[in-house]
């Protein structure tokens, strides 16, 4: 990839070398360079016949240089120089896969258990990741594109219904109702991610593919976010399973008839495959379906401030949460200085201050340790579809749990080579996310299956 954009600026380089008008870039003393030895004789020739020419020719052809640039400032060569380079190392530090994009397609790799009745169930259903490759959108070509544009574009349009419930400890979450309303309409309970409600384009690419099957689609909006009032001294964090298990139980008192599905994205998936593995077999859902999650939140949190682009990722995360923190500022008072709050640079930080303090963690550290949920995919015993992207800048491949999923015949991951985080576009035109496919295809052949019992 770095050879793709390295190699016009060699090219330029070797050019401005063979150019008589910018030996004055070399070094003295230090005689001709190879590229100009390689092109001597040339000179030598292109003098012998410049002696036989009239005078007006020779003051043309000496505007010219024999690399058969028009002659320019030596400045101007150093500039093309230094912005060729920019734009390599541009191309390489942002992982751009513009040639990839254009030729080919991106891969999809899929680990399961070939026995498993959950895998021949998927591998039966699901022809997104059977057929192993999709289209990824080429004027997107770099992770982080993929993100910003996401970041910036608005979705699908999607009506919702709000609903504020009241949980046991008194705390408020908001369900936005999206899809068909009959008893026994299948049901999917969404998960958004650290400062997301039901508004950001990849919850509304999920919540209109659910609706298109002719399915209901419930969004959770987490504590003091979406609009929704904070009424308790608890927040949402990584290892928050409270309102998932409490929105399910309501859920399944209210429409008995319904099969009911979990989903999450980003650090919602690591709430959902928390849950799923705290209830194991007692949960009433059929399965779940996750996207981004961050697994090892330890691991990620190393990730995020590894190098410039990712501490620039964690700095913009960082922000919204102190933002989610201004905006309910009264019951953040209580557990911390709000000077001290909005002094956080980085998502750490913020966690340090804020967040394992209200989930009473010793450290933050811990914190990421505790709430992790890596370390109960094994306990999962319900279907599980769980989708990530190698390339995704925030929650780094790193931190998947390839063993575990492997120990578990319920589990299966399938890993896109190209998408950022929570992107993963397909098509010539950034119109539709790819893992919204595998997604309603997964949960399809789960709730057909649990149609039949």
């Amino acid at each position: 990839m770095l050879s793709v954009g390295v190699t016009p600026c060699i090219l330029v380089i070797v050019q401005l070398l063979n150019c008589n008008a910018c030996s004055a870039l070399l070094p003295s003393g230090l005689g001709r360079s190879p590229a100009q030895q390689l092109f001597q004789g040339t000179h030598l020739r292109s003098d012998r016949r410049l002696s036989h020419r009239p005078a007006a020719s020779k003051a043309m052809d000496s505007q010219t240089c024999p690399g058969g640039f028009s002659h320019q400032p030596d400045w101007v060569w150093v500039a093309v120089a230094v912005l060729v380079g920019i734009g390599a190392f541009l191309y390489w530090a942002l992982d751009f896969y513009l040639l990839e994009a254009l030729l080919g397609t991106s891969k999809v790799e899929v680990e399961w258990d070939r026995d498993s009745p959950i895998t021949k169930l998927a591998a039966k259903h699901c022809k997104s990741l059977t057929r192993g490759r999709f289209r990824s959108t080429p004027l997107l070509c770099s992770p982080h594109l993929q993100v910003v544009y996401l970041a910036l574009e608005k979705g699908p349009k999607v009506t919702y219904r709000r609903e504020v419930v009241i949980q046991r400890d008194g705390g408020s979450v908001g369900l936005d109702w999206a899809g068909a309303e009959k008893p026994d309409t299948p049901t999917v309970i969404i998960t958004p991610g650290l400062t997301s409600d039901s508004t950001p384009a990849y919850v509304k690419y999920l919540v209109a593919a659910i609706v298109k099957q002719g399915w209901r689609a419930v969004v959770i909006n987490h504590r003091g976010l979406g609009g929704v009032s904070f009424t308790s001294d608890a927040t949402h964090h990584a290892g928050w399973t409270t309102d998932i298990r409490e929105v399910v139980a309501l859920l399944q008192k209210r429409i008995p008839a319904a099969h009911l599905a979990v989903v999450g994205c980003s650090l919602g998936a690591n709430m959902t495959i928390r849950y799923l593995g705290e209830e194991g077999d007692k949960t009433p859902v059929v399965g779940g379906f996750t996207c981004g999650s961050p697994y090892d939140m330890l691991i990620v949190d190393r990730f995020c401030n590894r190098k410039l682009i990712q501490k620039i990722w964690c700095k913009l995360m960082a922000d919204g949460m102190k933002e989610y923190a201004e905006k309910n500022r009264e019951a953040f008072a209580k557990v911390a200085d709000r000077a001290h709050v909005m002094a956080s640079r980085t998502v750490h930080e913020f966690d340090d201050r804020v967040v394992r303090v209200i989930a009473k963690y010793e450290t933050v550290d811990s914190y990421y340790r505790q709430s992790s949920c890596a370390p109960v995919v094994t306990s999962i015993r319900v279907p599980l579809l769980a989708v990530s992207a190698l390339d995704d800048p925030i929650c780094t491949q790193e931190a998947i749990p390839r063993d575990e999923i492997r120990l578990n015949p319920n589990v299966v991951l399938a890993t896109a080579a190209r998408g950022g985080h929570l992107a993963i576009y397909e098509g010539w035109l950034p119109t539709q996310v790819w893992w919204t496919r595998p997604c309603v295809e997964f949960l399809g052949a789960l709730f057909e299956k649990a149609g039949k019992k």
